[in-house]
């Protein structure tokens, strides 16, 4: 029988080393994946969470309603406050579209849950946002890239209105 040398239990060592830290690697980016997809998971259900908080706050609310459902019949001009409290509507609304579209460019959205909910968003502002609320607060979509991208989309929800 042959002696091992230590040369060759080093090299066996080295082996089996490498072996592990290739385990490992396979291991975390593994982990750092399912991570993701939950992370994911989590961010769509803060989106749906924070347009429901919108929505139950509003129905809440009597006078907010009453104001809701006046801006969007656009029939009778808003008084000053109740402009004021529908602007906020529409900017907490839009503001939850644009991180929405944040998360998206991010990577941390999927282009299937990006398409239904930017549809959904698109269809409240053909229902809520006119050309007079959108001229009062469109100055609050036009710095970074994702609040150009939701000024974007209501122009042409607004430009859209104007052929029908």
């Amino acid at each position: 029988m042959k002696k091992i040398k230590l040369a060759d239990w080093a090299a066996l060592a080295e082996v089996i080393g490498t072996v592990g830290v290739i385990v490992s690697l396979i291991f975390v980016a593994f982990s750092i994946n399912n991570n993701t997809s939950e992370f994911k998971a989590a961010q769509a259900n803060q989106l749906y969470e924070s347009s429901r908080e919108v929505e139950l706050a509003v129905a809440s609310d009597n006078e907010w309603a009453r104001i809701i459902v006046k801006g969007q019949k656009n029939e009778e001009p808003l008084s000053e406050l109740e402009q004021y409290r529908y602007d906020v509507y529409l900017v907490q609304t839009m503001d939850i579209w644009d991180g929405l579209l944040e998360r998206y460019v991010d990577g941390l959205m999927s282009e299937e849950n990006l398409t239904g909910w930017d549809q959904y968003y698109i269809d409240w502002a053909e229902r809520f946002v006119s050309d007079d609320a959108w001229q009062r607060i469109k100055w609050q979509y036009a710095g970074g890239i994702t609040e150009e991208a939701v000024g974007a989309r209501v122009e042409q929800v607004i430009a859209n209105r104007a052929v029908e």
